[in-house]
């Protein structure tokens, strides 16, 4: 017990206990950092992906203006109903 004590009170267990705390921090801030990497690639992937879908509508509201009744409504220049996962 006497041992056990003589360390649970040294400058040896508290330097270490520092430095896991210390590493601790680290990962944590550095998950946080790349977290917020990520959601900001994100965020601009999802407005290109909005723009390319404006885009495409746009386009093919166009071509339908000037073909009319002509243009067959057809799934080709139209994108997929999917949403983000």
């Amino acid at each position: 017990m006497e041992l056990l004590y003589n360390y649970l009170t040294s400058t040896e267990f508290v330097q270490n206990i520092k430095r896991i705390v210390e590493n601790y921090d680290a990962m944590l801030d550095q998950l946080n950092t790349e977290k917020k990497a990520i959601t900001k690639i994100w965020a601009t992937r999802e407005k290109q992906i909005w723009v390319v879908q404006e885009n495409i509508s746009a386009l093919f509201g166009s071509i339908k203006g000037i073909a009319g009744k002509e243009l067959e409504t057809s799934n080709v220049l139209a994108l997929p109903d999917r949403e983000l996962e």
